[in-house]
């Protein structure tokens, strides 16, 4: 007997509770460890709970991207109209899913 069956993608989520974001973050710094992480869990799919966050920095923008280049699947959950304008304004919007979870 043959099966096809496939394993659901492994999802690895990450928040900020809350806290707005320092416009000082490096996103360098954090790469390395978020990338073990994801690979220690074996995740196709990195999301970002970004709940109560209105202003996103660079840093973290670019970071997402680069985990998008690197095949990643790429969340947003949860984002303020502020943060949607952003990743709009950035293009980001086609590169990342945006999603709004009803808690």
């Amino acid at each position: 007997m043959c099966s096809n069956s496939t394993r659901p993608a492994r999802s690895t989520v990450l928040g900020f509770g809350g806290h707005e974001i320092p416009s000082e973050f490096n996103a360098a710094h954090y790469r390395e460890a978020i990338a073990r992480t994801i690979a220690e869990n074996n995740s196709s799919t990195l999301a970002f709970d970004v709940s109560g966050i209105v202003l996103v920095p660079s840093g973290i923008l670019g970071l997402w991207a680069s985990f998008v280049r690197d095949g990643l699947t790429v969340e947003v959950y949860n984002p303020s109209d502020d943060v949607i304008d952003v990743l709009e304004i950035t293009g980001l919007d086609r590169l990342v899913r945006v999603r709004k979870l009803v808690l």
